[in-house]
């Protein structure tokens, strides 16, 4: 009998890929939230802060995200979906 489980994607297919019977599971549906990620950087250093935006929205403006993204989660069988190719393009926009 079939079994469910809900989790983000990528968590979902990290364990598939992780398993013993990776065959046996599949990442379906639609994903049920959106999870933002953040890069920290000191308090009161705007200069460092522009250098790592700067290098984030070349990254999103290249596509070489969609490269990125693709060696590391395709493999897990979670392809990026729209909603996250719109987050793609919002951070490649024109300084």
């Amino acid at each position: 009998m079939g079994q469910s489980l809900s989790q983000t994607g990528l968590d979902a297919g990290g364990n598939v890929t992780k398993s013993k019977t990776p065959d046996e599971f599949a990442v379906v549906g639609d994903f049920l939230s959106f999870d933002p990620y953040a890069l920290m950087v000191r308090r009161d250093d705007s200069a460092f802060e522009l250098v790592g935006k700067t290098a984030l929205a070349n990254v999103f403006r290249s596509g070489e995200i969609n490269e990125i993204y693709s060696k590391w989660f395709d493999p897990m069988g979670v392809p990026a979906d729209p909603l996250l190719q719109a987050a793609f393009q919002l951070g490649a926009l024109p300084e």
